[in-house]
């Protein structure tokens, strides 16, 4: 099993990845909400479309990408997807006009399909709370078991898991514990450090476990 960290921008980066040398593209790129410098909504669908597009090229199976339910009206043109499935957080977190939504659309991009049969929604608690063991403090970080399901369901152990916006590394360390070969990259310095300890946390946990 191989984990490969890059700190750099994913669209510079990903030029050096080769044609169909991924198994599958699973991915939570900025929303395009104001939560990161720069993250405005015209930077973040110019990025994320783009970043999509050559994920196409180098990858031979699934692409998933988490997406907010605020920006509905922006997924066709930004992912042109093959079917929505949705994150179900189980609670509301956001409440413009006291309606508050409570869940983030997974958009399953392309590929064959999942392993097994499964309904369409993952139920899954946020991380929101500082108490929250798992919390590194990313505004946007998701939890390891909604990853290892998603990555269980639509990969298979061995294969190689490219995310060009790695963030925390939630997705590196689903991919250890499951085991698969994982490629992330992260263009915020400080995030960076926080995936390279949580993914070096977690291949030490394996070799303490004898895996």
């Amino acid at each position: 099993m191989t984990v490969t960290l890059i700190h750099g921008d994913c669209l510079e980066e990903m030029k050096g990845i080769p044609d169909s040398s991924v198994d599958a593209v699973i991915t939570d790129p900025p929303y395009g909400m104001g939560k990161f410098n720069g993250d405005n909504p015209e930077l973040a669908d110019k990025v994320t479309k783009s970043a999509i597009e050559k994920s196409k090229m180098m990858c031979s199976g699934n692409i998933l990408s988490f997406w907010s339910a605020q920006r509905f009206d922006v997924i066709n043109s930004v992912f042109n997807p093959k079917h929505l499935m949705i994150w179900n957080k189980t609670w509301a977190i956001h409440a413009p006009n006291n309606i508050g939504r409570r869940y983030e659309y997974i958009v399953w991009v392309s590929g064959k399909g999942a392993n097994r049969k499964r309904g369409d929604i993952f139920e899954c608690f946020p991380i929101i709370r500082k108490v929250q063991s798992e919390n590194v403090g990313h505004p946007t970080q998701k939890p390891t078991s909604l990853l290892k399901e998603i990555i269980i369901d639509f990969t298979q152990e061995g294969d190689t898991i490219l995310d060009p916006f790695m963030g925390s590394g939630t997705t590196g360390v689903a991919c250890v514990q499951t085991g698969r070969n994982f490629i992330g990259i992260e263009i915020d310095e400080n995030y960076f450090k926080i995936a390279q300890k949580r993914v070096h946390e977690a291949q030490q946990q394996l070799r303490l476990e004898g895996v």
